[in-house]
């Protein structure tokens, strides 16, 4: 039997509109499941990035209830899941390392045929290596967060040079990781805001600034608490955000994809400072460097790309201890044929758009019943 979905299908324009279309034959330990809910993710509105993807069905900041399989895995028939659409093998030189996001079992892994879809299938690799069970306290709203979470816990351990914990969100940086004591976030988009937040919590006596564009985004920020928010097109900056962290900023995150802020934060760090990278800009817009400075300042880049199984762990840890934090950072609940729609407003960078989840729209007949013999 040939089963049927309605899915969101990213089109050379931009738009996403519902398409039906076939999933393939479930194969032993898949899981066929239904989604709940569906964060929109940033990255997902580079355009440069999603060129290459026209046709593809997007999405993987899921929440799905299982409806078939498990075989040979821990998930049943009605249990709500977190399936994380990259899985590493584990065994290779990049995991081993840390550097999961390298594997090329992790980039050949994915969700069939993604998480914008009203059902979609778990393959067994990633149902056996990366797809977890949410916690019965955890609203959907809540655990739509785990996978962008998880990417800043990942940007957390890069910066302090430490490892995700299973076992308890790391509040206290361990012999030979890097604490820090002046921190500058670049950017209050979305995943700036999230980086603010979980550094805020990691290092609690550390003075942490951020800067943006965006006066819009400048407001929404003072709820951070943070030490001080600046306009990034001020003249002085650098001089600014030193007087308010009473000197040069010892970790730079710089969250905006694009290479004006990446070129900026590599310029603010202080001597032995570290700049992490959280996006890359476009491949065709260069980044202005200046070497010379960077070598005499001994400046540490690192950046930091998506998420790993630990890092996926620590991050439910994160999502049950700041649950109604991040919940109060949804901005708008649309229904799954409005995906287009959130992508563009990302896009243009609309402050009243912070974050959006999307749904399958009510009364729509699940997969089965759409069937063909």
């Amino acid at each position: 039997m040939t089963r049927k979905t309605l899915a969101a299908v990213l089109r050379a324009d931009g738009t996403t509109p519902l398409e039906t279309i076939e999933l393939p034959e479930r194969q032993p330990g898949d899981l066929l499941v239904r989604l709940r809910a569906c964060g929109v993710c940033t990255g997902e509105a580079m355009r440069w990035y999603t060129a290459g993807k026209t046709s593809a069905i997007l999405g993987h900041e899921v929440v799905a209830e299982v409806l078939e399989g498990g075989e040979g895995t821990a998930f049943k028939p009605g249990d709500r899941i977190f399936p994380h659409h990259h899985a590493p093998c584990g065994e290779c030189e990049a995991c081993r390392g840390g550097h999961e996001s390298s594997c090329d079992a992790w980039k050949k892994s994915r969700l069939v045929p993604g998480g914008y879809a009203r059902e979609f299938i778990v393959p067994a690799w990633n149902a056996r290596r990366d797809t977890r069970l949410i916690p019965p306290a955890l609203s959907d709203d809540a655990a739509i967060f785990i996978e962008p979470v998880a990417c800043v816990v990942r940007a957390l351990h890069k910066a302090s040079g430490t490892l995700p914990s299973p076992t308890a969100p790391s509040m206290e940086v361990p012999a030979g990781g890097r604490g820090f004591q002046r921190i500058a976030i670049l950017g209050l988009g979305f995943m700036a805001q999230l980086c603010a937040r979980l550094f805020k919590e990691r290092f609690p006596g550390a003075r942490i600034a951020a800067t943006e564009l965006i006066p819009e985004r400048r407001e929404q920020g003072r709820a951070l608490g943070l030490h001080a928010i600046l306009d990034a097109s001020l003249p002085d900056l650098p001089s600014a955000l030193a007087r308010e962290l009473g000197g040069e900023p010892e970790l730079v995150v710089v969250c905006p994809s694009s290479a004006r802020a990446v070129a900026q934060g590599l310029s603010l760090a202080a001597p032995g400072g570290r700049v992490v990278l959280f996006a890359p800009p476009a491949p065709k817009d260069p980044v202005a460097v200046d070497f010379n400075r960077l070598y005499f300042r001994e400046t540490s880049i690192v950046s930091a790309f998506s998420c790993g199984p630990a890092d996926v762990l620590e991050s439910l840890l994160w999502c049950q201890r700041l649950a109604s934090d991040f919940e109060g950072m949804i901005s708008h609940r649309w229904p799954l044929d409005r995906v287009g729609e959130a992508l563009s407003a990302i896009a243009a960078q609309d402050p009243g758009v912070l974050k959006v989840v999307v749904r399958t729209p009510p009364g729509l007949p699940l997969a089965e019943s759409q069937g063909e013999e």
